[in-house]
């Protein structure tokens, strides 16, 4: 991962362009696809969430920085926490949310397809910060909704 330095410029943005909803503290600049809050430094565009992270304890992420409320935009310090891509699905699980949210869905038709670009498993595991055991899983299940989807009978077009 890239080392993230926080400007001044940067921590003036991240005080100013918050706004409090519902106990979060959701970022009101641009987002990425996928909902979290972006900014740029120094050329370089950063998830706002863990800019906030170095910002408010001063050092850099080793894994994922993950929210405690399942909100993207968040940055709220007493929501964030340091964690992995298996406690953020424990968590999850925890709160009583679906595990599989579409978030982690199209993470695992990334890995997928990827995975049929002749990616390794070593490779994927390392780029996804994930171990080559779920890995190993989520291909073997790409494989078998492929295979499920060969299996249904064809319908006739007009």
């Amino acid at each position: 991962m890239n080392e993230i330095i926080v400007t001044p410029k940067a921590e003036l943005r991240l005080l100013h362009e918050g706004i409090e909803i519902n106990d979060c503290l959701e970022w009101s600049g641009l987002t990425t696809e996928d909902g979290y809050g972006r900014i740029s430094i120094n050329g370089k565009t950063q998830r706002v969430h863990r800019v906030a992270w170095v910002m408010y304890y001063g050092t850099q992420p080793k894994n994922l920085i993950c929210h405690h409320c399942d909100n993207p935009p968040c940055y709220k310090k007493e929501h964030l926490y340091n964690g992995t891509y298996s406690l953020n699905l424990i968590d999850a699980h925890a709160r009583n949310k679906r595990p599989r949210s579409q978030l982690i869905k199209n993470t695992y038709r990334k890995i997928f397809l990827l995975y049929l670009t002749n990616y390794s498993v070593k490779d994927l595991a390392i780029k996804f910060n994930i171990s080559q055991r779920q890995v190993q899983y989520i291909i073997r299940e790409g494989l078998e909704k492929l295979n499920d989807t060969f299996k249904r009978e064809p319908t006739l077009c007009n």
